[in-house]
């Protein structure tokens, strides 16, 4: 997910489009459920906090995201 400058670049303008779209809230809402979406396709039974942090640390300062 993150091997690359790309990949990056494509979740921080998701972040500013939710944040755009529906503030603070819709980014919550969509980290969430990502994050369920991801432990269900997740064949080794651990969460997958890691790819969550490193969404949460990508958005830091988009509105209201503080990581």
């Amino acid at each position: 997910m993150y091997e690359n400058q790309t990949n990056k670049n494509i979740i921080i303008h998701c972040g500013k489009e939710l944040n755009k779209r529906g503030g603070y809230y819709t980014m919550v809402i969509n980290i969430t459920l990502l994050s369920i979406a991801m432990d269900e396709l997740n064949d080794t039974n651990k969460p997958c906090l890691t790819h969550m942090r490193v969404i949460e640390n990508w958005w830091d300062g988009i509105g209201k995201w503080e990581a």
